[in-house]
């Protein structure tokens, strides 16, 4: 998968090259209803990004519907926390717009 930054991002520098995050992953645990275990790599000639990060998705129902939160190990030490913790919640934001749309 590759995310493309658009030009007028400023501030963002990918991890593949200066406006891209090419990475591969693969779901390495589902278990349906309560967790979703994602493990991925970037594609990276900098060491610093180029480790495995593992992405755990726990879904709990509710009675409104499901509460989704996620949890990151083994971030690559090129990677601060505060853009994957930005990085998390906008995937959780775009993703509560999807379902509710």
């Amino acid at each position: 998968m590759s995310l493309v930054y658009p030009d007028r991002e400023t501030n963002m520098v990918g991890k593949t090259s200066e406006k891209t995050d090419r990475f591969l992953g693969k779901i390495a645990q589902l278990i349906p209803n309560p967790l979703v275990v994602w493990k991925t790599v970037f594609g990276s000639a900098d060491p610093g990004f180029a480790s495995e990060m593992t992405i755990l998705t726990h879904l709990r129902p509710t009675p409104d519907g499901t509460e989704v939160a996620m949890v990151t190990k083994h971030i690559p030490a090129g990677i601060r926390l505060e853009d994957n913790e930005m990085g998390c919640r906008q995937t959780l934001e775009q993703l509560a717009a999807y379902v509710v749309a």
